[in-house]
């Protein structure tokens, strides 16, 4: 399944946006504020924190309360629906925050108990380093075959991946190992050779230790957990401050108070250079029925005020170009520009027509001026205008009562338009048939509404724009895929209709779930008329696409045919960018300077939040793009990517190799250049990158497999390897 997400921006009468935002500036937000705030004062709120979500009926409970209190009561029923929502991904994203930051404080307390000199692991041992060497060299050996073992062992399993493989997966790493075998052991000279390994990232050094070393790499790791506990005690999730009464308030103690100690004034001053959102919260639409797509018309009036718009820039453009007459024109009455001998004109002064007088003006001035070409834009401008009488435009429902004209005119780009005028079709088939078709089957599957942050002078509904987000399956655009999900979906009502069947006797709630269920599946039996039709793509299982990620180059890919053995060509990353390839440069060009700007904020204790441009964004799509386009070429029938997991490892051991490379047998010398290579060279986002591959191929109906990427060779054989590997745990599975 490929979600993408499409937006547009939508219009509307100023009285229109300006109670859409007074509802959503003065109530919505303010109530999801407070909504917050009950929750992170609950007495609950620690047994929330180690199951890591807050319940959904707690939070119903609170909005039932607050529902019906001022300033919060009289919002439409989507809002309230949506806040709960909302509140609940918050708190569920935070939790998360808050137990990952309990993992690292465990993880590094306890690599911290095991961290000892060289000189204490001699005495709590009582032998010699060489003997525990030696050891450890043991340990490493049979720790290292151990792993190769359980792993062939994981490869012969047949089945789906459950969360228990994936776990003992996790726990099969070689430091994790260590670790439990330290944990599970008894004897003394055991223990202290894995705790010289780990504090070594098992491996043995035969060098001396440097005990100015051991004590800055102990502090170090100190420090660390000293950061996390303070990022542990921070407060709840904030709301949004709309008025800026917080940051005044802040404004004001620093003004006038004292900070108690260093954290107070921490706090101020983290408060003060905090940039602030001011804009109200989302409006999530969970529902597809939620949204009413339907074909508006426009009247003469909104005609006359487009012409006249474009008239404006016509005349903008003229100004620009020089024509220096029409500067006498903006201060000259209409009937001071007509050529009284002419008796069209006298005609139409007569008629009141003052939009044709001024089209015939501005032609006959363009002419004069030699801008024929010009006219011929204008003039088809205006047509265009005139005959294009209809418009999309979308209804939400909770504001049909709220609004006075609850209708919102889309604008999008004409990329975009076909999928509205989808939206359109569908709701049509559904809303004049809903005993016959299925809401399931929409191509929108759910929308966001939101307002997008602008600059000017103005009304903040005037200012800033309203913004309509779509999420759509992809599958659902074409006859083929409509099929496809069709039949998932059916499958999915066949179960839940069986299990419900077999419980016997069922709650009320219960009973009218069954008869929804029955009701949806009845509906799925028959699809929307008059799809588009494109052939599902059929690729060789035998042919793979392996992509590697690195460093210096964040693409490389090859196709291989695994069956033979056979690599049928290889691409680097600026053979897929093309003509495109500065766009890579150019990117770490503004990585590098956003840095240092970053940098010197920093220092001088000012906002260092700066917001980037989406190149690094736009480079992912064109390399997702061209690695498709590869696969299809060769019909391959999966792309293989490597675990996102890997890429630390990765990328520590290639930068290791270039400095050993660079710099042989000098150790602080290779952790200098390391530390300048890593500042030289981009900071690629490979989650994004692998996200946006995953999507592309997803949409075309190619297979995405995951695998190990090996660390040891160039980024070719990497990526050859990294198929090759795919498809021999794969063959490995069918046994």
């Amino acid at each position: 399944m490929s979600v993408i997400t499409i937006q547009c921006r939508l219009v509307a009468e100023e009285d229109t946006l300006r109670t859409l935002w007074e509802l959503m500036a003065n109530k919505y937000t303010p109530f999801i504020n407070e909504l917050l705030v009950q929750l992170g004062q609950h007495p609950e709120f620690e047994t929330w924190l180690k199951k890591g979500e807050v319940p959904k009926e707690t939070i119903e409970r609170i909005n039932k309360s607050l529902s019906t209190q001022e300033p919060f009561a009289g919002q439409p029923g989507r809002f309230y629906t949506s806040a709960i929502t909302l509140v609940k991904e918050i708190y569920k994203s935070w939790f998360t925050l808050q137990q990952r930051r309990l993992r690292q404080i465990e993880g590094k307390e306890r690599w911290l108990k095991i961290f000892k000199s060289d000189i204490e692991l001699q005495q709590e041992s009582q032998c010699d380093l060489n003997i525990i060497r030696t050891k450890a060299s043991e340990i490493l050996n049979s720790c290292a075959e151990q792993l190769t073992q359980d792993k062939n062992q994981q490869s012969k399993k047949k089945g789906k991946n459950t969360k228990k493989n994936k776990n003992e997966s996790s726990a099969s790493t070689l430091m994790n190992l260590l670790f439990n075998l330290y944990e599970t052991s008894d004897d003394c000279l055991y223990r202290c050779a894995i705790a010289y390994l780990i504090k070594n990232n098992c491996q043995v050094s035969y060098l001396e230790e440097e005990p100015e070393q051991y004590i800055k790499r102990r502090h170090r790791k100190e420090i660390e957990i000293e950061r996390l506990r303070d990022k542990l005690k921070s407060r709840i999730p904030n709301g949004r401050d709309l008025t800026g009464k917080d940051w005044l308030s802040t404004l004001n103690k620093v003004n006038n108070e004292i900070p108690k100690d260093e954290n107070e004034f921490k706090l101020w001053q983290k408060n003060l250079l905090k940039v602030h959102n001011s804009m109200p919260f989302t409006v999530d639409y969970r529902t597809n029925t939620d949204l009413d797509c339907l074909l508006g018309f426009l009247n003469k009036e909104t005609n006359i005020q487009k012409i006249i718009l474009c008239q404006m820039y016509c005349l903008k453009l003229a100004l620009k170009e020089g024509l220096y007459s029409f500067i006498k024109y903006l201060f000259a009455d209409v009937n001071s520009i007509l050529d009284k001998s002419n008796e069209l004109l006298e005609l139409l002064q007569h008629s009141n027509n003052k939009h044709l007088i001024w089209q015939l003006y501005l032609m006959k001035l363009s002419l004069k001026s030699g801008l024929d070409t010009f006219i011929k834009y204008m003039y088809a401008k205006i047509l265009n205008l005139i005959y294009k009488q209809c418009k999309y435009l979308v209804q939400f429902n909770g504001l049909k009562e709220e609004l006075n004209s609850p209708e919102f005119y889309i604008c999008c780009d004409k990329r975009q338009l076909h999928y509205f005028k989808r939206f359109y079709q569908d709701w049509q088939n559904w809303h004049h048939n809903e005993e016959k078709y299925s809401s399931g089957l929409f191509l929108l599957r759910s929308a966001r509404l939101f307002w997008q942050e602008r600059t000017g002078k103005g009304k903040p509904w005037q200012i800033h724009h309203l913004i309509l987000q779509c999420s759509i399956d992809t599958r659902l655009l074409t006859k083929e895929g409509t099929e496809i999900v069709r039949l998932e979906k059916i499958n999915q009502a066949d179960k839940t209709i069986s299990n419900m069947e077999k419980k016997g006797e069922l709650s009320k709630n219960q009973l009218s779930r069954l008869k929804r269920e029955l009701t949806t599946r009845q509906k799925l039996n028959h699809s929307f008329p008059d799809l588009p039709s494109k052939p599902l793509y059929q690729g060789k299982p035998n042919i793979l696409v392996g992509v590697s990620l690195g460093l210096g180059k964040p693409v490389t890919l090859a196709v291989v045919d695994a069956a033979n053995q056979k690599v049928l060509t290889y691409r680097n990353v600026k053979q897929l960018l093309g003509k495109k390839y500065n766009l890579l440069n150019r990117q770490q060009q503004q990585q590098q300077y956003f840095s240092h700007k970053r940098h010197k904020a920093q220092k001088d204790n000012a906002p260092n939040s700066f917001g980037e441009s989406e190149l690094g964004q736009y480079v992912d799509r064109l390399l997702a793009n061209a690695i498709v386009a590869i696969a299809k070429t060769y019909s391959a029938g999966s792309i293989v990517l490597p675990k996102l997991r890997d890429m630390r490892e990765i990328i520590q051991s290639e930068v290791q190799a270039r400095a050993e490379e660079k710099i042989p047998g000098y150790k602080k010398g290779q952790q200098e250049y390391a530390k300048q290579y890593l500042i030289s060279v981009h900071r690629w986002s490979y989650g994004r990158l692998i996200e946006t591959i995953e999507s592309q191929a997803t949409q075309a109906g190619i297979l995405i497999e995951i695998s190990s990427q090996p660390s040891r060779g160039n980024l070719l054989d990497k990526a050859r390897d990294l198929a090759l590997f795919a498809y021999q745990e794969r063959q490995l599975a069918i046994v």
